[in-house]
């Protein structure tokens, strides 16, 4: 065996262990519905008498991000009851409850600021505290899923910056979420998943990738 050929064959050894490592839980589509769910309750809050906005935010962006928070851990449980007990020997759900204390500190951070009366910054906040998700276990999910991180990065700051702005204008997070989340769901598909948009939405069952990967 010459050099080149030894160097290939650990170069294909290292791509087989990266493979295994990937975080196959997460579920694109319960993703892409998450985010119609801020933009719906977004679009919800323009109804809303400005009167009444200090408490209907984060009320209706509570329950949006309870909504979402179910759909898409919901979905990693079912994915992993229904792995065999070798299955889950070999990929634990350590990937997907390395966000938990995120979200923590996100709860935390959103009383905090209600009871501040700082309710306009709530938002920017949450794209902020959303953004960091996107950086744990990177050597466990999409790459793409860097850029949603720095999309959520740069949106957090911008509406930090303008926080009044959004604050007239509710559906700008709403925006910035489904696009956010979108992406999201369609990187994470993609991963995981053969087709296009249309199998994104309306496709179902597993890929040959993961089929692949399930009997290794």
């Amino acid at each position: 065996m010459n050099l080149r050929e030894s160097l290939e064959r650990v170069a294909d050894m290292r791509l087989r262990i990266l493979e295994s490592q990937k975080f196959r839980g997460y579920s694109g589509r319960a993703r892409a519905l998450g985010g119609c769910a801020a933009l719906a309750g977004a679009l919800a809050l323009r109804w809303v008498p400005e009167g009444m906005m200090h408490v209907a935010l984060p009320v209706v962006w509570g329950c949006v991000f309870i909504f979402a928070f179910l759909l898409n851990y919901g979905a990693v449980l079912r994915w992993w009851l229904l792995l065999t007990s070798d299955q889950r020997r070999r990929s634990p759900l350590s990937p997907a409850l390395e966000n938990l204390p995120v979200f923590v500190v996100g709860g935390v951070l959103t009383v905090h600021l209600f009871l501040r009366g700082s309710i306009a910054s709530l938002p920017g906040m949450w794209a902020s505290v959303l953004a960091l998700t996107h950086f744990t276990a990177k050597y466990a999910i999409p790459r793409g899923l860097r850029a949603v991180g720095w999309w959520y990065v740069a949106a957090g700051a911008m509406m930090l910056a303008y926080s009044e702005v959004i604050w007239r204008t509710p559906w700008l997070p709403g925006l910035v979420f489904f696009v956010g989340e979108w992406a999201g769901g369609w990187f994470l598909f993609r991963a995981h998943h053969e087709g296009g948009v249309l199998a994104f939405l309306f496709g179902v069952g597993r890929s040959p990738r993961d089929e692949e990967s399930a009997h290794r």
